[in-house]
This record gives structure tokens, sequence and C-alpha cells, in this order.
């Protein structure tokens, strides 16, 4: 629950004012009457409590990380409601520690190292984005082998979506050249 909370505060803000596609959610299409001009678009809490089906007070004790139980349900309400596609719905799910019907997914955490090492990854990990995986190609540099062009696919076990093998493979000749040096 706790990290529900603590990434909620933030991943709220975010999707009331962007809702699914980065773009802000048109009020009118979700049935919530036009009002006077704001400063931010978005979603206000009372709205959003309104269209999840929650009262203003529990929504508001979810945001402060009180001690409250969160059903399937109300994560259901509130990710129709913030029009959230599949990839933000399970993250929600996730932070929730809610099992999606066929799967359950946890974050892993990121050592403080990591995230200090490249201040882009701190601005990407502070935006809280969510997507599927999706294969594609890496291009790496090795420091004894150079350039490296690698394309990369997830393999997941029958039966069981929580394992899975990423494996990455050359994607060129060159790069597959370098690699066979090193095959036993």
């Amino acid at each position: 629950m706790e990290a529900l909370c603590r990434i909620w505060s933030s991943a709220r803000s975010s999707a009331r004012s962007c809702g699914r596609a980065g773009r802000p959610p048109n009020r009118a299409s979700v049935g919530v009457e036009p009002g006077p001009r704001r400063r931010t678009p978005g979603l206000r809490r009372e709205e959003l409590a309104q269209l999840s089906g929650l009262s203003v007070t529990w929504y508001t004790w979810l945001e402060q990380a009180r001690d409250i139980t969160v059903s399937r349900q109300v994560v259901n309400s509130l990710a129709r409601a913030l029009r959230l596609g599949p990839s933000e719905r399970t993250h929600l799910f996730t932070l929730a520690g809610l099992a999606l019907p066929a799967e359950r997914r946890r974050p892993h955490p990121v050592d403080p190292l990591v995230r200090a090492a490249d201040p882009r990854f701190l601005e990407l990990w502070n935006e809280h984005g969510v997507a599927g995986f999706t294969s594609a190609r890496k291009q790496l540099i090795h420091p004894e082998l150079g350039r490296l062009n690698l394309d990369y696919s997830k393999l997941v076990v029958a039966g069981d979506e929580q394992q899975s093998l990423i494996v990455f493979f050359p994607a060129d000749d060159t790069t597959e050249r370098v690699l066979e040096k090193f095959r036993p």
C-alpha cells in the first residue's frame, strides 16, 4: 500500500493532466460540466473521485497514504476514469499490489547509484512513464569490442507470464563476426 501511495501522488498528477497518449482529458468528454478557466489542465480531485465512483474523502485518503484497503474494483474504476492504456493500467494494478486477471507483476527497485550515474535516466524515471515490452534494436559500445548492434526479444514461459527471458542477438554481419570470436 505504501508503494502505491508514494508513487500515486505524482502519478495521479500526471495522469489527471495527461491521460492516455499524453493529452489532457477533455472534461466534457468524461461528463464533467465545463467551468471557469483553470491554471492547469486536467481533472480536479473532486472530479476524478466522482468519475471513479469514490467519495472525495476516501480518494483524498488514498493520496495521503492513509492505511486503507484498495480493492480491484477501485483500481479498475480509477484506471477507467483516467482512461489509462493497457500498460498504464497494469502498472496501476502493480502499484496497488493487486493481480490482473492473468498475471501479477512487481516493479523492480532501482539502485540509487544507477540513477545518479545518468541525469537523463533520473529524468525519465521521475516521469513514471509506463509502456509494455517491445522487441527492438540496441547499440552498445563495448570497451574492447567496439560498437555492437543487437536485436533483442522477450521469450515468455508458457503458462507463466511472470517468467521471461530477454535474448540479445547480432543485428548485422559485423556484430556477428565480432561476437563469433567469443563462442565456446
